[in-house]
């Protein structure tokens, strides 16, 4: 029986971590992120900007064709990716649109997804959203992040 994880924002940070330990114990991994990390074996890495939202629904589902769910004991969404942006007025509504995009549109359009293709399935399911301290450690025009953050 097989164990997978999908993962986004997995190249480095906390993602990256995350990534070594569900490995350790196992898993299958598929990562989406803006950029690989060279240092993985046995990781499969999709280069994908996910403040880019059109192209969600075809990505994930090229992931699942890839899945044999017949084996499948257990599978995992983590929503990992996100962004604090750019610290500065409101009137920058280009970054803020991406921010939003990218911490807030994107895992719910993921989980969504997710959820539809894996709704017949026998095995386990999780689904785990990561979010930062923002909400709670405000800085100085971060009141943004801390929006998108408080979850």
């Amino acid at each position: 029986m097989s164990k997978i994880l999908i993962i986004t924002g997995g190249s480095k940070g906390i993602g990256k971590g995350i990534i070594e330990t569900y490995q350790s114990h196992g898993y299958q991994i598929f990562s989406i992120a803006r950029t690989k990390n060279e240092t993985f074996k046995n990781v499969k890495q999709v280069e994908f900007d996910l403040s880019k939202t059109d192209g969600i629904r075809d990505l994930l589902s090229g992931i699942f064709d890839d899945i044999k769910q017949q084996d499948l004991q257990q599978i995992t969404l983590i929503n990992n990716a996100g962004t604090l942006g750019q610290i500065g007025r409101i009137e920058d509504i280009k970054d803020i649109e991406a921010s939003v995009q990218l911490n807030t549109v994107a895992p719910l359009i993921l989980t969504s997804i997710w959820i539809s293709l894996t709704k017949d399935w026998a095995c386990e399911k999780h689904i785990i959203n990561i979010s930062s301290g923002a909400a709670q450690n405000l800085i100085t025009a971060g009141q943004f992040i801390a929006l998108r953050k408080q979850q």
